[in-house]
């Protein structure tokens, strides 16, 4: 389900896994923002996310988009050991809830 965004990013739109993702990272709404409309850099990144995806980079951020459609796809961390950290400890956590 792609829905508006918390925060007041005009044109684009959040996917729920990219919403959920931001809440689990705590990424601020201006963070989010800058990240996606003024990266450090920008790379494409249609191996893992699909076609059409760029990652932009901002401080301590990598957000996933699809410019043509102008949506968010996840939120990231930019470095990769945080990322992985982070995502091993998500998947521990539901792996004892069920």
């Amino acid at each position: 389900m792609i829905r508006p965004p918390s925060a007041p990013l005009p044109g684009w739109r959040i996917s729920d896994h990219a919403h959920g993702r931001a809440l689990e990272r705590g990424i601020s709404d201006r963070d989010l923002r800058f990240t996606i409309e003024q990266p450090d850099y920008t790379y494409p990144q249609t191996d893992s996310y699909g076609s059409d995806r760029y990652v932009h980079v901002r401080g301590e951020w990598a957000v996933v988009v699809n410019p043509t459609e102008r949506t968010v796809i996840t939120v990231l961390y930019r470095d990769h050991t945080r990322r992985l950290a982070a995502d091993t400890a998500t998947v521990e956590e539901y792996a004892h809830v069920r």
